[in-house]
């Protein structure tokens, strides 16, 4: 009915009732994998099969006055129906967003941000999604659980809360459920403070994981103390770190301080060491 297709349906078992689209089928086959059967992976298979079709499509036929498949689709184009989007097949509910921060489908909590708190919102259920909308704007998207009374939750639905509770982060639920890669460096480096944390999960809503993780491995690497959200969020931006590391030699500090003293000397005409002298 959405695409505008009429349907026929065969017997039971009855190929020979769809021969035409059985013949199609073992056509292609037969040009497409009858030399080669053996693929790496169905990336490289669909690859292989695309590359004849267009090599099919795009022979001349004598029974078309020498034109091609691709030529006669070429001059129907302009005589064919705008195409539709796809037809989409999701369940559509409203939820009132809960005092947690969460909406209630099919026995399970799913968060969105906790501005929306108290407001009805749209949820459009798919097998594997859910995408949540407010005032036609997506701002959330979870993988659907098919448990029961279970939470999923994305942590950043909550900074604006955790800010003024930090405390809390702790012991949430969407702690818990942060990638196995933000848990480590939580416990790692954060766990003493995080106040600091809530503004580095900003951060990565601003740019993105890896370069956040870039950053810390590159802080640890000089100093486990260097790891903060300020001294990653330089690093991103190529700005100045707070603390820059002292990498200079014993023997560079001592010459540094000699022409200094050195400067002083010639300044109130004094002799010393300073001025390389014994």
């Amino acid at each position: 009915m959405y695409y505008g297709f009429r349907y026929r349906f065969c017997n039971i078992a009855s190929g020979n009732e769809k021969g035409h689209v059985e013949r199609g089928v073992e056509f292609i086959r037969r040009k497409a994998f009858s030399i080669k059967t053996d693929f790496e992976s169905l990336e490289e298979a669909n690859k292989h099969l695309q590359e004849k079709l267009d090599k099919l499509n795009c022979k001349k036929r004598n029974w078309l006055q020498n034109q091609s498949p691709a030529d006669i689709l070429n001059q129907e184009m302009k005589y064919l129906l705008p195409l539709k989007p796809s037809y989409d097949t999701s369940r559509r509910v409203e939820a009132r967003v809960n005092k947690y921060s969460v909406i209630n489908i099919d026995q399970n909590k799913y968060s969105v941000p906790d501005y929306l708190v108290g407001k009805f919102v749209k949820a459009k259920i798919y097998p594997e999604t859910i995408e949540i909308f407010f005032k036609e704007a997506k701002i959330a998207e979870h993988k659907r659980s098919y448990q029961s009374h279970d939470w999923t939750v994305d942590i950043n639905h909550f900074v604006h809360t955790l800010k003024k509770k930090p405390g809390a982060l702790h012991s949430s639920v969407g702690r818990h459920q942060l990638s196995p890669e933000l848990q480590e460096v939580y416990n790692k480096y954060y766990i003493n403070n995080p106040k600091d944390f809530i503004v580095l999960l900003e951060l990565i809503k601003e740019k993105d994981l890896k370069s956040v993780l870039k950053a810390i491995e590159e802080l640890s690497k000089i100093k486990k103390e260097l790891v903060n959200t300020d001294n990653i969020k330089n690093i991103i931006f190529k700005l100045p770190r707070e603390e820059t590391p002292l990498n200079i030699k014993d023997t560079s500090i001592q010459k540094k301080s000699l022409e200094q003293i050195s400067s002083l000397n010639a300044m109130f005409n004094l002799k010393s060491m300073g001025g390389y002298e014994n």
